[in-house]
């Protein structure tokens, strides 16, 4: 062998030296990384564990170039919207769109497309078909006042300088309350005044009347009352409402059907739909029990969207994701409520959603409203979206009980 040869063969050598060193090293690396990120997991689970109400966190990044939500496209889960700054030196907010878990954030209206971005009061925000919703903002063009979005085109149009307040109806229209109120075709942008009464003031319908309401099946439009000074005029027939009334009407050609109660008494304008819209609930009505000497909140009562508005249970939170499993405080948390299985025997999660800036500080979304596409309404009640969590397994508590034990 020459001299050339072997200098050849040394050189092929101590390549594959090198290159299996540095192979031993990542995978030293990565396996080092997966301990940490290990042990990291436990600790979270030891603080579930020690402390259930202590929040496990959802960190997720705000895309630096994002793509944008697409209306229609289909989800394996509920979708929040929120708010959010891109950047820490922003002036304003984005609406920004993403799974139940924090998972696949996109960006639905960007600041520099509207500011001073909220969205209207009411539990559905975004139409049926995923397509439009309804924002109050301020432009260049119109000023401030409601607008309506439109995802597919990602354009805005002017409604009027109201807060926007409507309901969606399931046929993709709308009924909007603002100096009047008026069905809306987002398709065509067509406004039709529906005259709840004859004119009174400015106003037509009840006197500073709070909010509107659509019954479960979307045949009526309820407004509540929030004065007994409102007065409803029927033609020549007034009378008073008291705080608390709702006044009902049909939901297409707006004549007065009735004055009652109906929801349950008390609720006034404080009503919360379920996500899905199958159950309610009110700020107001919640049951309380006696643990040890101490009074303590037991929770709100849910009740069936439908009249006659049975009582099914209660709930932890005023909105609830899905009965029985999932609930808001509609700022940063939710809560996971299960049985316990031979997967995991933890019963309820409180999860804390948190974004990071580019200096890696963390802040939290304002605001949470959540969303269903439309291929997740059938049997909403039914799906388990639980496997999307970070749910320790049966091995995992046992070895957290144990480092607890250990004082680790």
């Amino acid at each position: 062998m020459n001299r050339i040869t072997k200098i050849g063969l040394s050189s092929v050598l101590l390549i594959i030296l090198a290159l299996f060193g540095r192979y031993a090293y990542q995978e030293y690396q990565d396996n080092r990384l997966t301990e940490l990120e290990h042990k990291a997991y436990i600790r979270k689970v030891m603080t579930v564990i020690s402390n259930p109400s202590h929040p496990w966190g959802l960190n997720f990044d705000l895309p630096k170039n994002p793509k944008r939500v697409q209306w229609d496209a289909e989800y394996d889960m509920p979708r929040v919207l929120f708010f959010a700054e891109q950047h820490k030196a922003d002036k304003g907010e984005a609406l920004w769109s993403m799974n139940l878990n924090g998972t696949d954030v996109r960006l639905v209206i960007s600041k520099d497309q509207m500011s001073g971005m909220g969205l209207m009061m009411g539990e559905d925000k975004v139409s049926p078909n995923g397509r439009f919703i309804f924002v109050n903002g301020s432009t260049s063009q119109s000023g401030d006042g409601c607008y309506l979005y439109d995802i597919k085109e990602q354009k805005e149009k002017y409604i009027n300088h109201e807060y926007c307040n409507a309901v969606w109806k399931k046929d993709g229209t709308a009924i909007l309350r603002s100096d009047f109120v008026a069905l809306f075709n987002p398709e065509s942008g067509k406004i039709e005044p529906i005259h709840l009464k004859q004119d009174y003031g400015e106003y037509d319908g009840i006197n500073t009347g709070i909010e509107l309401f659509l019954s479960r099946d979307g045949s009526k439009v309820i407004r509540a009352s929030d004065s007994s000074a409102n007065i409803y005029y029927d033609n020549e027939n007034p009378f008073p409402t008291d705080k608390g009334d709702y006044i009902i009407f049909d939901a297409n050609t707006g004549d007065f059907l009735e004055k009652s109660d109906h929801f349950p008494k008390g609720c006034r304008f404080n009503l919360h739909y379920s996500v899905g819209g199958e159950y309610l609930t009110c700020s107001r009505h919640l049951e309380r029990e006696i643990v040890n000497g101490q009074d303590r909140f037991k929770g709100f009562k849910l009740y069936s969207a439908t009249p006659p508005f049975k009582q099914v249970g209660l709930s932890d939170e005023l909105k609830v994701i899905q009965r029985g499993m999932l609930t808001t405080d509609g700022e940063s948390y939710i809560n996971l409520n299960r049985a316990a299985d031979a997967f995991s025997p933890i019963k309820y999660v409180s999860y804390y959603y948190s974004y990071n800036y580019a200096d890696n500080s963390s802040h939290g979304p304002r605001r949470l409203y959540f969303y269903l596409s439309p291929n997740l309404r059938d049997n909403y009640s039914q799906r388990d979206f639980s496997p999307f969590f970070p749910l320790p397994s049966s091995d995992e508590v046992e070895e957290a009980k144990r480092r607890l034990q250990e004082g680790q």
